[in-house]
């Protein structure tokens, strides 16, 4: 049998990359579910003209498709699949699979620390991309029951935020998802 844990690898995701269809399916998701959870991270962080936005965790890069040109995007994921397919399906934007450096006006986390980890290590990843946030940094965090999957809680990602910023905002915004918002 298979773990959640052997499917959370880089060289899983180049296969999901590769052999699934779309790119809700090679994240895992739905159609709906996937779109939904880029609008409310994207309407939360509002992009404005000129603005660079960093996509942790970006898959292949679909979060892309629904900015305007005019948003610097760079899309970071630690599988090269997911990168290749990113920049076929996305020229123009930039993907890689190396941590990108510097500041960023927006941050946003997508679904990237839903998956077998631990939690200690998504708050230390969110520190450091707090502290690389010009504007604001938003996160969709798992809220739902699926055991393969790190569960947060809503109690727990409010002290969280609240230990981080002063402009926060977190909700239960769906019936398995968190939104969370830090902004400076």
């Amino acid at each position: 049998m298979v773990t959640a844990e052997v499917l959370n690898t880089p060289d899983a995701w180049t296969l999901r990359a590769q052999q699934e269809p779309t790119s809700w399916a090679a994240a895992g998701w739905t159609e709906a579910g996937q779109r939904e959870r880029f609008l409310a991270v994207l309407g939360a962080l509002k992009p404005r003209e000129g603005e660079s936005l960093l996509d942790f965790g970006c898959g292949t890069g679909a979060l892309a498709e629904l900015l305007p040109r005019n948003v610097d995007y760079i899309g970071f994921d630690s599988s090269l699949g997911m990168i290749q397919r990113a920049q076929r399906e996305h020229p123009g934007r930039r993907f890689q699979t190396w941590e990108p450096g510097g500041l960023f006006d927006l941050v946003a986390c997508v679904g990237p620390f839903n998956l077998p980890g631990s939690k200690l290590g998504t708050w230390a990843a969110l520190r450091r991309f707090w502290d690389r946030t010009g504007r604001a940094l938003a996160v969709s965090l798992y809220a739902g029951t699926d055991e393969r999957c790190l569960i947060y809680t809503l109690e727990e990602c409010e002290r969280f935020a609240a230990g981080e910023a002063y402009h926060r905002r977190v909700e239960r915004w769906r019936h398995n998802d968190i939104l969370m918002v830090l902004e400076r």
